[in-house]
């Protein structure tokens, strides 16, 4: 992998950025962001460990989360579609890991 190393500030918003923009993609993972990132996976799960104090696939999955709940509390979609848009291909595994996360359910933060 290739590139001048990204100060910590320049990691961050690259790293949102991609990540922001791939959350509909089910098929986007960590191999994909570090591609993207242009750096090896061990490397990127370090600078993400050390960054954000998390795996870069929980990386990941909390930007999904977070953009489901926005999502619900819009109220225009449904939580399947919501689900779909943001990479989970599964409802219920969705709703397993939005319960999870954040210890409701997606159906009662729809209510909130």
């Amino acid at each position: 992998m290739t590139g001048a190393p990204l100060s910590g500030k320049e990691f961050t918003e690259r790293l949102n950025t991609i990540a922001k923009a791939r959350l509909a993609d089910h098929h986007f993972g960590v191999s994909a962001l570090a591609r993207e990132m242009e750096m090896s996976r061990s490397t990127l799960h370090r600078k993400v460990k050390q960054a954000f104090n998390c795996s870069a696939s929980r990386f990941i999955s909390q930007k999904r989360l977070v953009k489901a709940r926005q999502l619900l509390q819009n109220r225009k979609f449904t939580i399947k579609k919501i689900a779909s848009m943001c990479g989970f291909h599964s409802a219920t595994y969705f709703n397993k890991c939005f319960h999870v996360y954040y210890g409701f359910t997606p159906g009662k933060a729809r209510k909130k």
